[in-house]
């Protein structure tokens, strides 16, 4: 019985050690330029250059990261390829993202959660009297 239980005890400390922490972050296939994030079909529209152009002007290229499933294991430095450390990370900006549909959300500083309200707001009026 003590042999059991010491085994299930190290399979649950495994488990907890190995585990992913779910967060709500940036997500991956984007690229963060300063303090904007592009989904890579965003990125890649032609139609949204001007915009690419201006983030590109305005950011301090080392805040230009990139993070693509199957070829990074998270956010990989534009320039130096180098996978960001936990306190690059911690010292992401508030974020703005578009999504490939160019839905826009932003993301608390650090990488941290979605921003409730933070994106684009959508109204119409229907009838006003």
């Amino acid at each position: 019985m003590k042999k059991t239980a010491k085994v299930m005890l190290i399979a649950c400390v495994l488990v907890m050690i190995y585990a992913t922490v779910a967060v709500a972050a940036v997500p991956s296939d984007s690229v963060i330029i300063g303090n904007k994030a592009f989904a890579i079909a965003y990125l890649t529209d032609p139609t949204h250059a001007s915009e690419i152009q201006e983030a590109l002007d305005n950011a301090d290229p080392g805040s230009m990261w990139y993070s693509i499933d199957g070829m990074t294991t998270g956010w990989t430095g534009i320039f130096t390829g180098s996978s960001a450390t936990a306190p690059e990370i911690a010292a992401f900006p508030e974020i703005q993202y578009r999504d490939a549909q160019g839905s826009l959300a932003t993301y608390a500083a650090g990488n941290g959660d979605v921003i409730p309200g933070g994106g684009d707001v959508a109204f119409e009026v229907v009838d006003i009297y």
